[in-house]
């Protein structure tokens, strides 16, 4: 796949992923949800928040990519990758904590209707267009840190409010029961090491993808100018 057809399937899978998530949370604010009291109490879950993130890098990330295919700009900016790697990884967070553990506590109506776009499909589209299409410049260790920023604020931000005021203070409930028999700390080292996992395992395939189409690339140069040589 030459760079202007990964550009351009960059781009659709980009701005697809952000018009679905823009119509499922606009969904919510006109009713379209039952397990809250007020629309914006959607915004107390991480499965919206992630997807916010991840619909903001989207958009960015496919205007940037639509300026290089017009010959705008030479690559995508440095801080809309760490956007988008920090969106990718927040979504296959929520993905993989809908898939292990909220499915079978709360049943099929966790990946059902919109859910299904906030928890399944968004999140395999944003992983699939990040380390498929959009390796151009390696992933640096230390943006690890930033694909683990949104989960550690939420982490806090949730800790404070489900567990340390609670909902009888005027806190939330414990809505993803992630302090059942009040271990919410054993949640919390578990959530944190397996989103440093996620951060680490997809920046090393991400990376590993970039450098194996260089050395194709390289190879494929080599007969020719072997040839020109002689």
């Amino acid at each position: 796949m030459n760079r202007k057809t990964r550009l351009l399937s960059s781009v659709i899978i980009n701005l697809i992923v952000a018009a679905a998530t823009t119509g499922v949370i606009t969904s919510y604010f006109m009713g379209n949800i039952t397990n809250v009291n007020f629309p914006h109490e959607t915004l107390y879950f991480f499965t919206t928040d992630s997807n916010i993130i991840a619909a903001v890098g989207c958009v960015l990330t496919a205007a940037f990519e639509i300026a290089v295919l017009r010959g705008k700009r030479d690559s995508v900016p440095e801080w809309v990758r760490v956007i988008k790697y920090s969106g990718m990884v927040s979504l296959l967070l929520t993905f993989l904590t809908v898939i292990v553990f909220l499915l079978p506590l709360f049943g099929e109506e966790t990946v059902t209707g919109t859910s299904f776009h906030m928890h399944i499909a968004a999140p395999l589209l944003t992983f699939a267009s990040f380390v498929l299409l959009e390796n151009e410049q390696k992933l640096s260790f230390s943006r690890i840190f930033c694909g683990m920023a949104p989960m550690l604020v939420y982490a806090a931000v949730y800790v404070l409010m489900a567990v340390v005021i609670g909902y009888g203070n005027g806190g939330w409930t414990d809505f993803y029961s992630f302090n059942r028999n009040g271990m919410w700390y054993v949640t919390l080292v578990m959530m944190t090491s397996v989103t440093f996992v996620l951060c680490a395992s997809t920046r090393l395939l991400h990376n590993h993808i970039l450098s194996h189409r260089d050395k194709r690339a390289s190879v494929a140069v080599l007969p020719g100018a072997a040839s020109f040589g002689k």
